[in-house]
């Protein structure tokens, strides 16, 4: 049994990982964001593929997409796709 606040401590690990991206460079935080949101984004379109195995793969893409960003886009997407596809 540990008398460590788990709250405390998740503050204090905030706090240090706060302090090291303060002192990066604004181009460097943009950076790592852009890399973390495409991780983030190419992991969900993965899961959602893998969720789907036997469906056209650009059916699946349109559905993750207005999953992600409304009807609208679906729709344009779906439109998009039945005049090029």
């Amino acid at each position: 049994m540990t008398d460590i606040d788990p709250d405390a401590e998740a503050r204090q690990g905030d706090a240090q990982v706060l302090a090291v991206l303060r002192t990066w460079t604004p181009e460097r935080r943009g950076a790592v964001a852009c890399n973390l949101t495409a991780m983030v984004r190419s992991s969900s379109r993965a899961a959602w593929r893998r969720a789907r195995l036997g469906q056209p793969a650009r059916s699946v893409d349109i559905a993750w997409a207005e999953a992600q960003y409304g009807p609208e886009i679906g729709a344009a997407l779906r439109a998009w796709d039945a005049a090029h596809g």
